[in-house]
């Protein structure tokens, strides 16, 4: 595995303020690498930092194993949608998508037919788009970020304004990209979404590299609850303590349970409870999804 980003100690500073601190992380080919952080994070600095729009402060960056000031040449494997999608608002959908071609050297009219049908714009070919929606806007801007065939994939919010059907749509196309070797390194706000697409997940907060977590080992990383409900509680509550689980009443209806041996058992202690004449109105073992371990990240750093 080759690694296709590399970032070491990079730092921006606008006047005195710190907009990205100390950042390295590396991004191997072919993997997802899902950016996460709140508003003003420091997720679209990096990205742009990444694609040379802005100099850092300190630090380096290099892309396919290559400074970007000495491989001009590097940009030609390089697709990139950085916030906003950007289109000539009077020309239509193809004449967008014929100019970026033409710059991109691209002059097979099958290749725009090709991205337009990919991305299901093929209906809106010759639509102004000034006039097309915020979903089919952002449809556009991916389609040129695709046009070229890019070997890295840098996708700043590339799910906003999609409605659920073309979420599942670009979801499944990123990750056939994916599956053919195409490096992607994208930023969103819908982290249930990430967590379903990502190979890999990184937490920036305040400008600094938090965690980084292979998605498959989330799963033992995500808080895990039982929950209880019986008509009297408190005798549940006293069941479970003479049996060696731990639980806490912590107001409310539920009996609540973060102990190892009761989220292994839940099955027994719907036994005892019923033995005990407490049948259980309500037993269940929850976990928190990536959005809940988001927050606990970086509330507790």
């Amino acid at each position: 595995m080759s690694t296709i980003i590399q970032t070491h100690n990079l730092t921006k500073k606008f006047g005195t303020a710190t907009a990205v601190e100390g950042l390295s992380l590396t991004v191997e080919r072919g993997e997802i690498y899902a950016f996460l952080g709140l508003n003003g994070a420091g997720k679209t600095t990096t990205i742009r930092m990444l694609l040379g729009m802005i100099r850092p402060t300190s630090g380096s960056v290099t892309l396919f194993g290559h400074d970007l000031a000495t491989k001009p040449d590097i940009w030609n494997d390089v697709g990139y949608m950085v916030e906003t999608p950007h289109a000539y608002p009077d020309l239509s959908v193809w004449e967008n998508l014929e100019i970026i071609a033409r710059l991109r050297g691209i002059f097979s009219k099958n290749v725009v037919n090709e991205v337009m049908e990919r991305l299901h714009l093929t209906e809106y070919r010759d639509k102004q788009a000034k006039h097309l929606s915020l979903g089919n806007a952002q449809r556009l801007g991916l389609a040129k970020a695709l046009m070229h065939k890019p070997k890295l994939l840098l996708l700043d919010e590339p799910i906003n304004g999609l409605d659920p059907a073309g979420i599942l749509e670009v979801r499944e196309m990123l990750q056939e990209m994916s599956d053919s070797g195409t490096t992607i390194f994208l930023s969103s706000h819908i982290l249930s979404e990430m967590a379903k697409l990502a190979t890999r997940i990184g937490i920036i907060h305040g400008g600094r590299l938090l965690k980084q977590v292979f998605t498959r080992d989330l799963s033992g990383l995500l808080e895990r609850e039982l929950l209880l409900r019986t008509h009297d509680n408190h005798a549940a509550l006293c069941l479970l303590q003479e049996h060696g689980f731990q639980a806490v009443l912590n107001g409310g209806n539920f009996l609540h349970s973060t102990d190892s041996a009761a989220l292994a058992r839940p099955e027994e202690i719907a036994s005892l409870c019923v033995a005990a004449n407490l049948p259980p109105q309500h037993l269940s073992v929850v976990e928190e999804d990536l959005e809940h371990y988001f927050l606990r990240t970086i509330h507790h750093t």
